[in-house]
């Protein structure tokens, strides 16, 4: 389908529907010998173009940034939860603090390379590092008034992260309907055409160069939507810049408390 397929795919797509445009065209005016008035088309046609291509843009930009928010959030909620293991007893601190070092190298580098791949199911050892890090707060004693303080902040941060990578992953889907896209071909195959009809240039050097220009513009312009709307594959592609900072954050953290700065499990 149209609506999953990669940017470079997009792009071969779009080329042969420009290119067909363009090859209508000569076709039409080798036999006409002159241009085709149809400005009253070109207008109505090009306002239907100019419209669906905002609707797609702004759909694929909210995408966009909706990922890339929700990214940045899900880091700091793992770095609160390091926040909230601190007045912890050492021994129960440093179990955590391993627990959510694992999780967010899991995170960068086995759950961000499916992503960009286009899986969206979740990494296995992301799984197990995110189950972890529930069990041990779950098993955390609480006859120790330290503990009982931070117990309902550790599980609201860790289920709020779980919340988050679940949205983060749902986000690698796209959200321009293949629908959306099919007309958008059309749109673009009847726009090209028309203006390639009704064009009055003199020199066939300048035609060819009008025609490439408006072909590069429309085909740039569909790239660039499908990589929006695909935020965690290439082109585009939203990196784990947050999750990394957080992790370095961390690290730091357990190295000045004498904790392990390295996964351990």
């Amino acid at each position: 389908m149209i609506s999953t397929m990669s940017t470079a795919y997009v792009v071969l797509i779009f080329t042969l529907i420009v290119l067909a445009a363009f090859g209508t065209s000569w076709l039409v005016r080798r036999r006409g010998g002159k241009p085709i008035g149809n400005g009253q088309a070109i207008g109505y046609v090009s306002m239907a173009f100019a419209f669906i291509l905002g609707l797609v843009l702004s759909t694929a930009i909210g995408h966009y940034d909706e990922a890339r928010s929700n990214a940045q959030a899900e880091a700091a909620k793992l770095t609160a939860v390091l926040g909230a293991a601190k007045p912890l007893p050492a021994a129960q601190r440093s179990v955590l603090v391993s627990d959510t070092i694992c999780l967010m190298q899991s995170i960068i580098t086995d759950e961000w390379p499916l992503m960009r791949a286009g899986n969206d199911d979740g990494s296995p050892k992301t799984n197990a590092a995110s189950e972890r890090l529930f069990q041990h707060i779950s098993a955390l004693s609480t006859s120790d008034d330290r503990v009982v303080r931070q117990y309902g902040s550790l599980f609201a941060n860790v289920l709020a992260h779980g919340e988050m990578r679940n949205q983060r992953l749902q986000d690698g889907a796209p959200r321009v309907p293949k629908h959306v896209w099919i007309l958008l071909g059309i749109l673009s195959y009847v726009v090209v055409l028309f203006i390639a009809l009704n064009e009055t240039l003199p020199s066939r050097r300048a035609w060819v160069a009008l025609s490439a220009l408006l072909a590069v513009t429309v085909i740039a312009t569909v790239a660039v939507m499908n990589s929006l709307d695909h935020p965690y594959e290439p082109g585009l592609a939203i990196e784990p810049y947050a999750m990394e900072k957080s992790l370095a954050m961390v690290q730091d953290y357990a190295r000045a408390s004498g904790t392990s700065a390295t996964c351990t499990t």
